[in-house]
């Protein structure tokens, strides 16, 4: 269904895709030219400016060009001769709009005779075949699923034409035949990392591993697949290893052309043998690569080469052996016991790069041939003559080549300056001694406008760009409006994936290839977003972060954030926080406490208010509906100002937007919350959202779960809880206060409010695992032993004293628990009692010691923070501590031990035992 946002460009972008339609074959292809030619986006001397720039105009002109981004560099050449075969070098410079149509490299040898040019061409190709090994690579492969998936979904479709749809769109970077290219191991980590061979970034990184960028470059040189043929012998089973298939259950035999372990009757519980015939050309040795889930064996010619037994997650093993030329017996035996399952058998050696070993095999000893090498000599004659042409039609002007740590430097001079002389001479119209771009009548028009316009900027001194041009130019020169668009300070609107149709009402465009693991968000969730306002939106540092090294906060998107280089978007990220800064920023000064505050915000977020969770995760928690951003990662990916702003008026920022307005008009429908305040409200969300994954969980994020609620008496949880240890007392109390006491350290380990626990984890199931506290306000009290006969603050980390032993609890006439535990010969009695005080929860915690010999007990109270002395000793994080005066206990003489602050900020109390028994009460409050 197209939204709101969808519709608004379609008039717009449909004539400025127009052009896609009836794409020229040959002339070069910049796509941010082809985006919007004829239309009133951009007009023709910014078209020209983009074109002098994208077609490096300036490696063999001066130029005064104010276009903010760096000219497109030619690709890197040293070494060249390890990615690129050396029969296309030759081909290319003999032709290079006919070998790659849509290419920006000019024909330099144009205007010379056919015998100079095959010279040329010749001794070029092998001084670059030279730089590298000219071996030709077999790289076959009869799986290129994964390829083909990764190719379509992760953004490759925003510059290149889909592979899987004979669909030929006009702004697409052609490819040329890359299986007469490319090396697999050449285009693999080309595709890793473009940036290496091609620093201006147009071709940008995507983050990919080895195995992804080597899936992709399979899929690329598809066309050298070779069609294979192996028998497979299909067994039902139970094992844990490999068994003696010849004994076991065979259900069926048939002849397949790739290992695979799907599509046969079982899933679980079944065995593969396949077996196929390679014929080697030559001696040499192999290197294997098995990878399966569960086990498996390779063997040939009888000889065992990996072995990869055993029940096991999917995992590899290698091995080698040494074959002689000539016709060679292939077993991979396999069994998969239950769980996922897979199998693949790679091999490397003899010019084989990581070839599947199933592309290799027939069924027959007679249908098996060796796969012949296509060989290429370099000769050294003209290795010499290819180095001095390298040099002087032109080549050194744009590429870089060094070997041995020197350059090969350009023997031409720099032509003259372009100003509107050039229009009317050299490239533009192939005069002699220029090169040939191929460029199509409206390319020269435009190029002609820009340098006419140079020529007037130079003589006015207007050399000075704009923050939103130069913004605007980066966009385009890094073909941004593929996948975002960005409002305008006219308010026009420019990029975003679209579709047009033509005339025979047939669809041209991008759309279909830009998909969503939640189809149910529409384009919200398959396409990039729109970039208005993006330099306020995002906090700078995760800003940065995701321009060099492409943070994915969408996982729902399959299309990637791919990276440009740091150095080709220098400016952009200043450039944009500059340009998109805020008005009027609304100040929000709360007047309650923290704590209370992100409490709000905690029911805010919940199902009980504006349900963000019905469609935000919330860290590892799925949503209850659609599965948008994590609602854990706002407040670092954001700007508290804009999402101030935002949370007014989404609408605004993204047209279309599902988002819902839920303070319209900037009224609050909970007028008791914050006095109804609407900036203090989004400000308590921010709040509550800037503990990140520590934020308590908000209500009815857990769905079907075994909530625990004390409704009319405690409830109590006795297992392992996150933060109180194995040995964890939970109590959950009506009064909706909860504590969690550890009986290993006789501690008070945990409070907090609302919700009380999840039984689910450890009530079903094998109960593995920590459950953390339902609710929200945690408060974390100190992690070791709190009462020692020692004031040694060594002695309450057990070093250095008994340690108290835990005798168990008991119940008073409600249900609450009191705790008992001794250190040595005083016992202890500790019960919480929560209550509330001016709509305010607390927790109320009344000790009792007794003694038959210590006479001093002492307390931690706190740990790590600065105490405040006043009648009831208050801390810094909340918690007031008294002493219940009775006629065992003079007020007076309680004190704090000698050194009452330690210099880590601990806070001990002394316990004056010398009557036998003592009382204090606690207070916490927080």
């Amino acid at each position: 269904m197209k939204n709101a946002f969808a519709s608004l460009f379609t008039t717009l972008l449909f004539v400025c895709l127009a052009s896609e339609i009836v794409a020229d074959d040959h002339h070069p292809i910049v796509p941010g030219f082809e985006r919007f030619s004829n239309t009133e986006a951009i007009e023709d001397v910014e078209r020209g400016m983009l074109l002098l720039n994208e077609l490096n105009c300036n490696s063999c002109h001066k130029s005064n060009s104010t276009w903010s981004v760096h000219p497109k560099q030619a690709p890197i050449l040293t070494n060249v001769g390890d990615r690129v075969l050396p029969q296309y070098f030759e081909s290319f410079l003999l032709d290079p709009h006919g070998t790659k149509p849509g290419t920006t490299m000019p024909d330099v040898l144009v205007g010379k005779t056919e015998a100079e040019k095959k010279s040329i061409a010749e001794s070029i190709s092998h001084f670059l075949a030279s730089t590298g090994d000219p071996t030709q690579q077999l790289t076959s492969s009869a799986d290129t699923l994964a390829g083909e998936e990764l190719f379509h979904s992760i953004g490759c479709v925003a510059c290149h034409d889909p592979q899987n749809k004979d669909v030929s769109i006009g702004t697409s970077i052609p490819f040329g035949k890359l299986e007469t290219k490319y090396k697999l191991t050449g285009l693999t980590k080309f595709i890793q990392d473009p940036t290496h061979v091609r620093p201006s970034g147009r071709m940008p990184k995507f983050n990919l591993t080895d195995n992804e960028a080597r899936d992709i470059a399979l899929y690329l040189l598809r066309d050298v697949v070779v069609n294979s043929k192996i028998n497979a012998s299909y067994y039902h089973g139970r094992w844990e290893t490999l068994p003696d298939f010849e004994k076991a259950e065979k259900i069926s035999t048939t002849i397949v052309n790739r290992f695979t372990t799907q599509g046969w009757k079982r899933h679980t519980h079944f065995g593969l043998v396949y077996t196929g015939f390679w014929a080697t050309p030559r001696d040499a040795t192999y290197r294997f690569r098995v990878t399966s889930d569960d086990g498996s064996h390779l063997t040939i010619d009888g000889q065992v080469v990996v072995d990869h037994d055993g029940i096991h997650a999917m995992t590899t093993k290698e091995g080698e052996i040494e074959l002689a030329a000539g016709m060679h017996e292939v077993v991979v035996e396999y069994f998969e016991n239950d769980g996922g399952e897979g199998l693949k058998v790679d091999v490397f050696g003899d010019g084989i790069e990581g070839a599947s070993l199933d592309s290799l095999l027939q069924a027959t000893k007679e249908g098996a041939k060796p796969r012949q090498l296509i060989s290429f000599v370099v000769d050294a004659a003209k290795v010499k003559l290819g180095e001095q042409y390298f040099q002087s039609v032109g080549c050194a002007n744009c590429h870089e080549l060094s070997q041995n740590d020197v350059a090969f430097v350009s023997t031409l001079s720099k032509q003259t300056d372009l100003d509107a002389a050039s229009a009317t001479k050299g490239c533009l119209l192939n005069d002699a001694g220029s090169v040939s771009y191929g460029l199509s009548e409206y390319q020269v028009k435009c190029l002609t406008a820009a340098l006419n316009e140079l020529a007037r900027r130079q003589r006015a001194g207007e050399l000075a760009t704009s923050a939103e041009q130069a913004v605007h130019e980066k966009f385009l020169t890094h073909n941004c409006y593929a996948c975002h668009n960005r409002q305008m300070s006219d308010r026009s609107i420019r990029g975003g994936v679209v579709d047009v149709r033509g005339d025979s009402e047939e669809i041209y465009g991008r759309k279909d290839w830009f998909t969503s693991t939640q189809v149910e968000m529409g384009d919200e969730g398959q396409h990039p977003p729109a970039l208005t306002s993006i330099g306020s939106k995002m906090n700078p540092e995760w800003f940065h972060k995701v321009l060099t090294e492409g943070i994915k906060s969408r996982p729902y998107m399959n299309t990637r954030m791919p990276m440009f280089g740091d150095e080709n978007l220098a400016t952009l990220e200043n450039d944009l926080i500059a340009l998109d800064k805020l008005e009027n920023v609304v100040e929000v000064a709360q007047s309650e406490d923290a704590r209370k505050v992100k409490s709000h915000g905690r029911f805010f977020s919940g199902d009980e208010a504006l349900s963000c969770i019905k469609c935000h995760t919330f860290g590892k928690f799925q949503a209850t509906g659609i599965q948008a951003i994590d609602l854990t990662t706002m407040t670092k990916r954001l700007n508290k100002d804009w999402f101030q702003a935002y949370m007014l008026k989404p609408s605004k920022f993204r047209r279309g937007t599902r988002m819902p307005e839920s303070w319209p008009g900037g009224k609050s429908f909970y007028p008791d919350i914050l006095d109804g305040d609407t900036p203090k409200q989004i400000d308590a969300i921010w709040q509550f959202l800037s503990d990140g994954e520590k934020a308590a969980k908000p209500k009815g994020l857990i769905r079907s779960k075994m909530e625990l609620k004390a409704v009319d008496t405690p409830k109590i949880y006795r297992n392992f809880i996150e933060g109180a240890g194995p040995r964890a007392i939970g109590v959950g109390y009506p009064e909706q206060v909860n504590i969690a006491f550890d009986a290993e350290l006789c501690r008070l380990a945990l409070v907090w409010q609302e919700n009380f626990i999840d039984a689910s984890r450890h009530w079903t199931g094998r109960g593995q695992g920590f459950e953390p506290p339902l609710g929200e306000n945690i408060l974390v009290l100190p992690n070791s032993v709190v009462f020692s006969t020692s004031a040694d603050l060594g002695s309450f980390t057990g070093e250095s004293s008994i340690r108290p032993e835990f005798k168990g609890y008991r119940f008073d006439k409600d249900r609450r628990p009191i705790f008992t535990y001794e250190l040595g010969d005083v016992v202890i009695e500790d019960q919480p009692i929560p209550y509330s005080q001016d709509d305010h929860q607390l927790l109320k915690r009344r000790f009792k010691f007794t003694s038959t010999n210590t006479k001093k007990l002492y307390y931690l109270v706190a740990k790590g923070d600065t105490p405040k002395f006043d009648d009831r000793w208050t801390t810094e994080f909340g918690t007031n501590l008294k002493v219940k005066p009775d006629s065992k206990t003079n007020r007076n003489e309680v004190k704090f031990a000698s050194g009452d602050l330690t210099a880590q900020g601990d806070l001990i109390f002394e316990i004056d035992l010398s009557n036998g028994s003592a009382e204090l009460e606690q207070t916490y409050d927080w």
